[in-house]
């Protein structure tokens, strides 16, 4: 369970970079500064989010990335219960 969950989770690494990749042709990130390195000027870019949010290949990987969050968030879910029942299992071993 561990092994799929660690490739699911690298499948989905692989979509983020896609999407970054995607995003940056269509939105100016210029102006944010969210861990304190200096701010690049907006230089008179602007962000198209009409185009972005139109765009076929923008729809996939957010579809696909869902998709797999939401498959990977079920195993973990599955793998949390198990290290549950097994640490339930122990404490009942222990109290004999």
């Amino acid at each position: 369970m561990v092994n799929d969950l660690e490739e699911e989770s690298q499948a989905i690494r692989l979509l983020n970079a896609k999407l970054s990749s995607i995003t940056s042709e269509y939105l100016n990130f210029g102006t944010q500064n969210t861990i304190g390195y200096k701010v690049f000027e907006n230089e008179g870019f602007r962000s198209d989010y009409n185009r972005f949010f139109k765009d076929i290949l923008v729809y996939n990987v957010i579809n696909n990335a869902t998709t797999w969050r939401y498959d990977l968030l079920d195993e973990e879910t599955e793998i949390m219960q198990s290290i549950e029942r097994i640490l339930e299992l122990i404490a009942e071993e222990l109290k004999k």
